[in-house]
């Protein structure tokens, strides 16, 4: 697409040129910014809406699983500027920084966690969003982020962000053009991420059906008695974890010990952290996440390793199949035995009690076997969409920032043309 006639130096070093008719202005000349209560309301089981920065994603406001707060707290917090106008922006300002979406329906007050961008008679709701959405805007708010545990943004931070602003007419044709442009990469994205999904649930469902059914499905049945897993073939037999695996928590190694490289790695709660210069374990493991998010994540070890306290090593008491029992452990969902707190962790002695469906060990073969073909498989696949949606969402931060900086001249764009 043709570029702009005439350019001019914006006045700003790290932004360089910009359409010589557009200028170069702070978000706080364009737009009123407030952001939302700083006093968390009680939450009631019905009432009005008062919704968070979790309730804005998918560049859309989502009612559906919102809070409730009486009456009498919501007119409150009317009053106090907590409910945003119609056509005004909300943009995160923590955690999830950067997110953004229009009202189009204003029956809700918003919590301090979003910043309430009103914009004025200089700028669109609709190019305001996209300018949140470009490159030049997010790099800006990543800049500015602070916080440790929870990140975050100031209004002060985001009154100051530059954003470019060309004449209101112009304004509505780029809005326009990236309404349609967009709209087809999001369309693709939404196809491509629901395969991932339904790739993922496939996954889950044969993992699920190989280790508690087995791969003869004309082997007579019998009920295993616990309910999750419901029946298991007739020969196969229900014992506790400890009488097949011994857990016990991998060693305190400081992250001073841990290197880049070197000879044997270091697996903690989510996989290889790094390398050791000697190890304390040896053999096929199957290693179970102890602490935090990471609770109940499955990785499996082999050869010469380390593995640190975040992690729990399962060593053998008989002989078993690796990727089976792996398998097995993975989609019993062990992050529900972990114990709540400040930093949860997983109750070991809990799972030693649970019982597992155990089949000869030919056969644990024969499942490990399979399963670790067709998981490399669906793996690859979907690591492969993985990829392309990564791409895909980087070329839609570029088309959005070339059109909202002025890279590319849409003066002349009709609605329904046909763009490369």
């Amino acid at each position: 697409m043709k570029q702009y006639e005439a350019y001019k130096d914006s006045g700003i070093q790290w932004l360089g040129e910009i359409p010589s008719h557009w200028a170069a202005l702070k978000l706080k000349h364009v737009c009123a910014i407030t952001d939302g209560t700083h006093f968390s309301p009680a939450t009631k089981s019905e009432g009005r809406i008062y919704i968070t920065v979790s309730n804005v994603y998918d560049n859309k406001i989502h009612l559906e699983n919102a809070l409730r707060i009486s009456e009498e707290d919501f007119q409150n917090l009317v009053r106090q500027g907590c409910q945003p106008k119609v056509g005004d922006v909300l943009l995160a300002k923590d955690g999830t920084v950067g997110r953004s979406a229009i009202v189009v329906d204003n029956d809700f007050v918003a919590l301090s966690s979003l910043g309430i961008l009103s914009p004025g008679k200089q700028i669109t709701s609709s190019y305001l969003k996209y300018c949140l959405d470009s490159l030049f805007l997010q790099e800006q708010m990543n800049a500015a982020m602070a916080g440790s545990a929870l990140r975050r943004i100031t209004i002060s931070k985001i009154c100051e962000f530059i954003g470019l602003l060309p004449p209101l007419a112009e304004q509505e044709v780029i809005a326009a053009y990236l309404d349609q442009k967009v709209g087809k990469i999001d369309a693709i994205l939404s196809e491509k991420e629901a395969m991932v999904e339904q790739l993922q649930q496939y996954r889950k469902s044969l993992i699920s059906e190989t280790v508690t059914r087995g791969l003869d499905p004309n082997v007579p049945m019998k009920d295993s008695g616990i309910d999750w897993i419901g029946q298991i073939p007739q020969h196969w037999s229900m014992v506790r974890l400890k009488y097949v695996s011994s857990l016990q928590s991998g060693s305190n190694l400081t992250s001073e010990q841990i290197e880049g490289t070197g000879e044997y790695p270091v697996f903690g709660g989510n996989g290889l952290r790094g390398y050791y210069h000697e190890y304390n374990t040896e053999g096929d493991r199957v290693l179970i996440g102890r602490q935090g998010a990471l609770c109940g994540n499955i990785n499996f070890a082999s050869g010469k390793f380390w593995a640190t306290e975040h992690a729990v090593v399962c060593h053998p008491i008989k002989q078993y199949n690796v990727i089976w029992l792996g398998s097995l452990l993975e989609i019993m969902n062990l992050n529900q035995y972990s114990i709540a707190s400040a930093q949860p962790g997983l109750s070991v002695d809990r799972i030693k009690q649970l019982e597992i469906p155990l089949p000869p060990f030919e056969e644990q073969e024969k499942i490990g076997s399979l399963i670790e073909k067709k998981d490399s498989e669906l793996k690859q696949t979907i690591s492969e969409l993985q990829s392309q949606i990564e791409d895909l969402k980087a070329y839609k931060s570029s088309v959005i920032t070339e059109a909202v900086t002025g890279k590319v001249d849409l003066r002349d764009w009709k609605l329904g043309e046909v763009t490369a």
